[in-house]
């Protein structure tokens, strides 16, 4: 069977929507292509197989459909469909957990130039609204982690909550002193010398009385 032969083959599962029968005979088809026979049907047996494993819809066949777009925009730089087809391929991969904001980026740039090139294309507009509005939406974790590393990987671990003071006087819980041994610290701390120091000024260890009025 010629490649012409697979192709229109390929048309008719496309039709009737077996889009997996329809890859294989534009897969077919290009095989036959790439080996030297009807080499004026590579542009458009290349659209063919991309829009068909679009329908699919498997993730593991968008990198093909990028493949065979760029197959076909470097035979034919003008070509609508190449540009859009590659746009949603580009679009779906962004989707991935690893893929990442620069092939959105890319989804964008290829949709808007088949709108360029098919002004009227409503398929083409709405494609590139929705892509356009992916980009407008706040970016997900895994994209800043993509971009950007770890945005907290450089932020030490909080070290625990000091144990609650126990008061040497009392024995309770939630305060280090009380009584006498309180009034002296903070008689130190008020005349900037040590607890022992504020012990030998204070009247109670000097024996000192207090003056009479």
């Amino acid at each position: 069977m010629s490649a012409a032969e697979l192709r229109e083959k390929g048309n008719t599962f496309f039709q009737a929507e077996q889009f997996s029968d329809a890859a294989r005979c534009y897969g077919e088809a290009l095989a036959k292509i790439r080996s030297g026979d009807a080499e004026a049907l590579e542009v458009p047996v290349r659209l063919n197989l991309a829009a068909a494993l679009l329908q699919l819809e498997s993730i593991d066949d968008m990198a093909k459909v990028v493949t065979l777009c760029d197959e076909v925009l470097a035979l034919d730089p003008s070509n609508t469909k190449a540009f859009y087809r590659r746009g949603i391929a580009q679009q779906a991969l962004a989707q991935k957990p690893d893929g990442s904001r620069p092939m959105l980026h890319a989804a964008r740039k290829d949709l808007l130039q088949a709108a360029k090139l098919e002004p009227s294309n409503r398929k083409v507009r709405d494609a590139l609204q929705a892509v356009t509005k992916a980009l407008e939406a706040p970016q997900k974790f895994w994209e800043c982690s993509l971009l950007g590393s770890n945005l907290y990987g450089d932020r030490q671990p909080s070290k625990p909550p000091p144990p609650p003071s126990v008061c040497s006087v009392c024995r309770r819980l939630g305060h280090s002193a009380c009584g006498e041994s309180l009034w002296l610290t903070e008689r130190a701390k008020w005349l900037s010398m040590p607890d022992s120091e504020a012990c030998l000024l204070c009247f109670w260890c000097a024996d000192v009385k207090l003056p009479r009025d």
